[in-house]
């Protein structure tokens, strides 16, 4: 028997990237995320399945990050490894905000452009959460055995 956890849409923002300051709050005005607070957000869930016992898989579609900035996949990265080093199979579904998009970091009052993870960067770092166990694979979709009767097909969504 298996037991899932599925979460979508994390936007994990690194805060080291500028979580405060007069840009930053420009840009809350106009979007619904709270990105100040996804690591506590995040720590918050990820502390939840590490208690629990009975569910052994983790299914973490789209969106990991809030523009696929490489400071926040490298976060979100290492709390994935931490569920896995408690036994919990990691597989994740990229989304349209993991790469090629206009990633922002803040300072004070100015909002600017800094490197994004193109889509061969994230076929490399998310390849130990699914691709690496995949049974069949093409570029970003993959398929793995979960289980006698049961696979996982993970289509990454919205990037094209």
């Amino acid at each position: 028997m298996h037991s899932f956890y599925v979460m979508t849409d994390l936007h994990y923002f690194e805060n080291s990237l500028g979580a405060s300051g007069e840009a930053y709050e420009a840009r809350s005005l106009t979007d619904q995320k709270c990105i100040a607070e996804t690591g506590a957000i995040l720590d918050a869930a990820f502390s939840r399945i590490a208690q629990d016992s009975d569910t052994n898989i983790i299914l973490i579609a789209g969106d990991h990050t809030f523009n696929g900035e490489p400071e926040s996949h490298a976060a979100v990265i290492a709390r994935l490894n931490a569920l896995n080093a408690l036994g919990k199979q990691v597989y994740v579904v990229s989304g349209n905000h993991d790469c090629d998009h206009e990633a922002y970091a803040f300072c004070g009052a100015e909002q600017f452009s800094i490197p994004h993870v193109t889509r061969e960067e994230l076929k490399v770092l998310y390849h130990d959460f699914g691709p690496a166990q995949a049974i069949a694979q093409d570029d970003l979709c993959y398929v793995v055995q979960l289980g006698e009767g049961l696979r996982l097909l993970a289509e990454r969504g919205g990037i094209a």
